[in-house]
């Protein structure tokens, strides 16, 4: 009902602010959300479908101009799945940041996902500026990849791919009129950091964080995580037992142990990312 009430409400242009920030949440569920906001979105929106003239959808406008059209069903029916054997483990993958199952074995072992570079944004307190227009007076700089803006503490924690776009950042000493200062982040402080409740999506390098304090059960989304952990811990003994096995490791063909090898990695990226998840519903 929400995603109909939404292609009403903007029909034929884009999203703004809460729409924009749930339909960017969205997207991240659709099985070919890399493809889709590739190279970067810059817009989200509803409009007519570029290559079906005679219907409407949803849209990405990538930075680049292009735009690619998406189902809302399709993101649905990721979240929320018919086939009901799929672990919870499974169809949180997108929404937890885990990389694609379809990745090959042999990228995920050489690229895994850059750790980025954080910067602090203080000056904040009393200036109602929003997280739009953080991001835009940084972009000017360096385009960020996400921004979290905590407005009781009138400060704002951004992240960029690398340390050099962080310090690029630094330029920046003015956001809608208000003074500024800008400092990078140690890596230690910024996973100290307190960040909202909240549930992020990654796809390739863009990260989307969805608030969910007050919108959701934070009791039963803590034990479903603990659930997860629990069942990922299981899955990376076996692996971790078959990777340490002679008989398997040296007799096996070196394509199945380097698959077994990124099984493993990934069900332990999983596994922190979920406790990192958890720690921060806490």
């Amino acid at each position: 009902a929400h995603v109909l009430s939404l292609q009403r409400k903007i029909d034929g242009g884009v999203a703004e602010g809460a729409d924009a920030f749930f339909l960017f949440a969205l997207v991240t569920c659709h099985p070919g959300a890399n493809e889709k906001l590739a190279p970067g979105a810059a817009k989200i929106g509803f409009d007519v479908n570029q290559e079906y003239p005679d219907t409407k959808s949803f849209f990405v406008e990538r930075t680049d101009g292009s735009r690619a059209g998406f189902s809302a069903r399709k993101c649905v029916d990721e979240l929320y799945p018919k086939d009901s054997t799929k672990s919870a483990l499974t169809l949180g993958r997108q929404s937890m940041g885990a990389r694609e199952y379809k990745e090959s074995p042999q990228k995920k072992a050489r690229d895994p996902p850059p750790r980025g570079a954080h910067v602090r944004i203080d000056g904040l307190t009393g200036q109602a500026i929003q997280y739009g227009e953080i991001k835009d007076a940084l972009s000017e700089f360096a385009v960020p990849r996400f921004v979290d803006l905590n407005d009781d503490e009138g400060y704002a924690i951004a992240r960029f791919d690398d340390n050099e776009s962080a310090v690029k950042a630094c330029a920046c000493v003015e956001i809608e009129g208000a003074a500024v200062t800008v400092v990078v982040m140690a890596p230690a402080e910024a996973d100290a950091a307190p960040v909202a409740k909240a549930l992020a999506g990654v796809s390739g390098e863009l990260q989307v964080l969805l608030p969910i304090e007050g919108l959701v059960d934070l009791d039963a989304l803590k034990g479903r995580l603990e659930k997860d952990i629990a069942k990922a811990e299981k899955e990376i003994k076996g692996l971790a037992g078959r990777l340490g096995n002679p008989n398997f490791a040296d007799k096996a063909p070196p394509e199945v142990v380097a698959e077994c090898q990124a099984n493993l990695d990934e069900k332990q990226a999983q596994a922190d990312l979920a406790r990192k998840r958890l720690a921060d519903l806490s």
